[in-house]
């Protein structure tokens, strides 16, 4: 993404957050980027463009900060706690945006942000169920679907709370009490011994992605699921001309996957031109996990 882009990005997201959607006009927007309304058009073709290049830059920064955490030399347990702390703390900074969002509805609906927001589903569930298979491994196999809903609930309720409520919550001490909540769930579970309320087989036709694919030890991404991501990514990288060797590895490793049957050295080869920058390690570790490369 240009410089130019993002203040743009910048900028709108603060007359979006005071003065709501519609009372901004694109011309107020350019003024406070330092352009004129036209040039304005050269990045964004549309406000409705705009919104949906924040709504991506935004899950995008979250992601960021919630996946370099996997890097750290740290017990499951406290990266699961760091995590989840980061995407309270990262959601609860912009709430005056997201209030916004739900107070005009503003976000458009068209094809892009339908596959967006079916990207966002599958990495939640994915990003979840990862944890799960860590913190509990075969013991949780039975219960997985019903603990991967129970845990989003808990989640998205005291987000609910931290952004409209008027209670002031330590996003630390919420992530701790949440896990904790995650240990009696699955004791309670355990000694109850009931059947579960949902399988895998019953919930996979409600969601974007394929959870079937996942095996006992190790949750495996879709090609469709993977495909978005590179999509999303590409996207950020398409106007950057300073990066566009790796917007061409990007391409050709998105190319491959399309066809179903890639070319795994090929895949490798690419996979080698990223492997040195940091914001793509969770990617390649996606794609090798994907196809059974080293």
């Amino acid at each position: 993404m240009k410089d130019k882009q993002l203040l743009i990005i910048e900028q709108a997201m603060k007359l979006f957050a005071t003065k709501g959607v519609t009372s901004t006009s694109v011309q107020e927007i350019a003024s406070e980027s330092g352009i004129s309304k036209g040039a304005f058009y050269l990045y964004f073709e549309s406000k409705e463009a705009l919104l949906l290049a924040i709504f991506k830059h935004y899950y995008t920064q979250i992601q960021s900060h919630i996946h370099a955490l996997w890097s750290e030399d740290l017990p499951p347990r406290e990266v699961f706690i760091r995590q989840l702390q980061s995407q309270y703390e990262e959601i609860v900074k912009h709430k005056e945006f997201i209030i916004m969002h739900i107070r005009e509805n503003a976000l458009p609906y068209n094809q892009d942000m339908a596959e967006m927001m079916e990207l966002i589903r599958h990495e939640s569930f994915e990003f979840f169920d990862r944890h799960l298979t860590q913190l509990y491994g075969e013991r949780i196999k039975p219960y997985r679907m019903d603990l991967l809903i129970i845990l989003q609930g808990i989640i998205q309720s005291f987000l609910q709370i931290m952004i409209l409520g008027q209670l002031t919550l330590c996003s630390r001490t919420v992530a701790e009490y949440t896990l904790r909540r995650l240990d009696d769930l699955v004791e309670g579970l355990e000694q109850a011994g009931e059947e579960p309320l949902i399988t895998i087989n019953e919930l996979s036709p409600l969601l974007c992605f394929d959870m079937l694919a996942h095996d006992s030890k190790q949750a495996k991404d879709s090609t469709d699921a993977l495909a978005l991501t590179l999509k999303e990514q590409l996207s950020f990288l398409q106007q950057d001309d300073k990066r566009e060797h790796e917007r061409i590895t990007l391409e050709i490793i998105l190319d491959e996957i399309k066809q179903g049957s890639p070319r795994l050295p090929l895949l490798q080869g690419m996979l080698h031109n990223l492997e040195n920058k940091p914001e793509y390690k969770e990617l390649l570790l996606r794609i090798s996990k994907l196809y059974g490369l080293s």
